[in-house]
């Protein structure tokens, strides 16, 4: 069934709450990291930090502007920026736990691979902004999990819940696409919205583990 124009501006309205507050939380967890490696003297965690923080930033901010401005003439670009920025999203969770808590080599090695793979993803969706959804969807997945297979780097110091939280965290983005697909279902990217809301902050309460 068709949905009505309501329906469709109350959706908007909903994705765009979520990921504004998104875009705060991101805000606040970059001022407690960036305080946490001040306090600790670990001025060296800074690099690792912003990027991890400005991705998640800049990724929710242009989901943001994307629905908040859906019925628009700049719709088209901010959704492409909104699906591009996924990209950097990934890559920057991966940077913190690559730089600061795997042996370097290792680390440096699955960073590049990552972030080459992000711009490459980002080139690509910019070229085809129509792809198809499904065959993004499965590379951010399988870009994301990607951490499983490198897990065993990391250093036998790290938490375990630290490692409980980054686990979840993916968890709970991967059962989030659910509702992404979901595209009948009344409010269904909100609730996605939700799911990566809690992920990334998931994956925020593992890096206070990794650099405290």
């Amino acid at each position: 069934m068709k949905k009505s124009k309501g329906l469709i501006i109350g959706e908007e309205i909903f994705s765009s709450v979520t990921h504004g507050i998104g875009v705060l939380l991101g805000l606040s967890g970059l001022v407690i990291l960036l305080s946490l490696a001040f306090k600790n003297h670990k001025a060296e965690n800074i690099p690792a930090i912003i990027a991890f923080e400005g991705a998640l930033i800049i990724s929710f901010l242009f989901s943001t502007l994307f629905h908040s401005l859906s019925f628009t003439g700049a719709k088209k670009v901010f959704q492409i920026l909104d699906h591009t920025s996924i990209f950097l999203l990934i890559a920057g969770t991966y940077t913190p736990f690559a730089l600061l808590a795997m042996p370097p080599k290792t680390g440096w090695t699955l960073l590049l691979f990552i972030w080459g793979l992000a711009i490459t993803g980002i080139i690509l969706k910019a070229i085809r902004p129509a792809g198809k959804r499904k065959v993004f969807l499965f590379v951010y997945l399988a870009m994301g999990w990607l951490a499983v297979v490198t897990s065993g780097s990391l250093l036998p110091d790290f938490p375990l819940i630290g490692l409980q939280l980054l686990i979840t965290g993916g968890l709970l983005y991967s059962a989030g696409t659910i509702f992404y697909l979901w595209q009948k279902l009344p409010f269904s990217h909100g609730v996605w919205h939700l799911f990566t809301i809690a992920g990334s902050f998931c994956h925020f309460l593992a890096v206070i583990y990794l650099i405290t």
